[in-house]
């Protein structure tokens, strides 16, 4: 549906309508472990909803939340110890609502923010987090991340001023830059051994010193899959991948070639 099929007071569609969820909700909170609520965006874009407080207030078995097209307040919003999988995708939220997530969700081990909206120095601080999808949709100035249990990381944004993952037990680590020419690197992420990001090549030399800081700080690291845009100048890309290869001989290489929603690999002993 099209914002012109749809009366702008229109809410027969708004389904984190805090009255609406109050209908149906206190005949299966006591048992609920587990609830999705995927909202109609184009009458919950400008409707500010307390959905979590309430969920907060009496879901007290829930483990797993997702919910997607929304704009979220943090307003009233309770701890949750039992909370371990957590899901926003295509949600509004401000930096301040994200600490108070960090803080009322403390046991969380999944963690999936996918397209979410008004961050501007987000910062992800849990003790037990193990597995996390990060997909930035604006421009934020820095990313900073500290869990010391986090495994698995994928990770994409744009263009963030600063990059900052403590996360010492990191083993899967897959990043999506559109530009790292102006990053600060401080990273803890001494246990990651496979390595995967996506490449426009501009400045080889701006690539390669980003590539580099990654190995040099990652010393345990010996599996680094880069894949090279398919619009890279074929000279270009192959004297990127000469010069890596030449300068760490010891790194398993694997290379490829992407483009929306193509990738195409193949490992350096096919060069």
């Amino acid at each position: 549906m099209s914002y012109d099929d749809v009366e702008d007071e229109a809410d027969d569609l708004y389904l984190t309508d805090v009255g609406f969820v109050n209908e149906w909700l206190p005949r299966v909170f006591r048992e609920l472990r587990s609830l999705s609520i995927s909202d109609f965006w184009i009458q919950s874009c400008w409707r500010r909803s307390d959905i979590l407080a309430l969920l907060s207030s009496c879901c007290h078995s829930l483990c797993e939340l997702e919910v997607k097209n929304a704009w979220l307040s943090i307003n009233g919003l309770n701890p949750m110890p039992m909370l371990t999988s957590l899901t926003l995708e295509s949600v509004r939220l401000d930096d301040e609502d994200l600490s108070k997530v960090n803080h009322c969700f403390p046991c969380l081990q999944v963690l999936n923010l996918i397209g979410v909206g008004g961050l501007t120095e987000p910062k992800i601080q849990l003790f037990h987090l193990r597995k996390c999808q990060w997909t930035v949709s604006n421009a934020p100035q820095s990313l900073t991340i500290f869990a010391p249990k986090l495994v698995k990381l994928e990770l994409n944004c744009i263009e963030p001023r600063s990059l900052v993952l403590e996360t010492p037990l990191l083993s899967d680590f897959y990043l999506s830059l559109r530009k790292a020419n102006k990053f600060e690197s401080h990273t803890g992420m001494q246990g990651l051994k496979e390595f995967v990001a996506q490449l426009v090549i501009r400045d080889i030399d701006v690539t390669l010193l980003f590539i580099f800081t990654i190995l040099d700080k990652c010393t345990n690291l010996s599996d680094v899959a880069l894949l090279i845009h398919y619009e890279v100048d074929p000279k270009i890309a192959s004297n990127f991948i000469s010069r890596c290869t030449a300068d760490r001989p010891r790194v398993r290489w694997r290379w490829g070639i992407w483009n929306t929603g193509a990738i195409d690999t193949w490992t350096s002993d096919s060069i």
